[in-house]
């Protein structure tokens, strides 16, 4: 898994209106990703350019990844909603 694989769950699930499936794993293999670049970060100290380009994959993999897991809980909160709604027009 690297950066790109995010971005494309990230775009799936902007698109759809159902909640998307995930790879297995995928909160685990996230984590390490990001144990990876920061391995990389401690690797590029002494090179402010590689540093700077880790740092700034770093962010983009957050920011991403922050943006997936928050369109997840949108809809996983409209569709309980939903339900609930459901259930009491029942």
């Amino acid at each position: 898994m690297d950066i790109s694989d995010i971005i494309t769950y990230l775009q799936k699930e902007k698109e759809k209106k159902t909640l998307q499936n995930l790879q297995k794993d995928f909160y685990v293999k996230v984590s390490e990703l990001l144990k990876k670049y920061k391995k990389q970060l401690e690797a590029y100290k002494s090179d402010r350019k590689e540093n700077r380009e880790v740092i700034a994959t770093i962010d983009r993999l957050k920011e991403s990844l922050s943006e997936l897991i928050n369109i997840r809980i949108s809809k996983i909160m409209m569709y309980t909603v939903l339900e609930v709604k459901e259930d009491l027009n029942k």
